[in-house]
């Protein structure tokens, strides 16, 4: 199992950009949804402060912070991945969910090493396929913003495991397996297109998950 990163770039904010839904053609695919979005360092659960969704295209019942209200009664469900909605620099072919991380995590300097999706109550056809998990690095306790300043951590393009039953776990994705430092990513934001961690480990199934 990951440990946490000591001494590594922390990230004070992720988002998953879902492009792709179990079956987007069935009439009752009105959008992807999922009941929880977790981060976690080591064994532990990262607490997480906010959640907005990007150019939102989903009911206020079904609306971003259900993503991480620790509830599998609720549930986010956003239709921007169906190709609906226009304005700002997203694709109008993917639903972007933003979720903020504590600043009492932030302060402890261990970044999170796995994450996990949770599939909602019903409607499996709406269940995410492909995304992506990006950061937006933080020093001095401030983000670092600015468009290059996401740092790619995972694809999934298919997810390529066993795909959930319902208010079931996709299983815990391993994040980058060796640290960033926040001078590397610092270095390559100026750089054409998101930094990549991929190659660093992520995206594998742990272990006994």
């Amino acid at each position: 199992r990951a440990s946490g990163q000591e001494g590594g770039a922390t990230y004070c904010r992720y988002r998953l950009e879902v492009t792709g839904v179990r079956n987007a053609a069935d009439p009752l695919t009105l959008g992807v949804q999922l009941s929880e979005l977790r981060l976690f360092s080591g064994g532990r659960q990262v607490r997480l402060s906010g959640a907005k969704s990007l150019h939102a295209d989903g009911p206020e019942a079904h609306g971003p912070r259900n993503a991480i209200d620790a509830s599998l009664a609720t549930k986010w469900l956003d239709a921007r991945v169906l190709g609906r909605g226009g304005g700002g620099g997203e694709s109008a072919s993917s639903s972007t969910l933003e979720v903020e991380v504590e600043a009492s995590e932030l302060a402890s300097g261990a970044a999170p090493t796995a994450y996990e999706i949770v599939a909602a109550a019903d409607f499996p056809q709406r269940d995410p396929l492909r995304w992506s998990l990006s950061g937006l690095p933080q020093a001095g306790g401030r983000c670092v913003e600015g468009a290059g300043g996401w740092v790619r951590l995972d694809t999934q393009e298919p997810f390529s495991g066993r795909l959930p039953s319902r208010l079931t776990s996709y299983g815990r994705l391993r994040l980058p397996a060796r640290p960033l430092s926040l001078e590397s990513v610092l270095s390559q934001l100026d750089e054409s297109g998101p930094l990549a961690a991929g190659s660093l480990g992520a995206g594998r199934l742990l272990g006994g998950e």
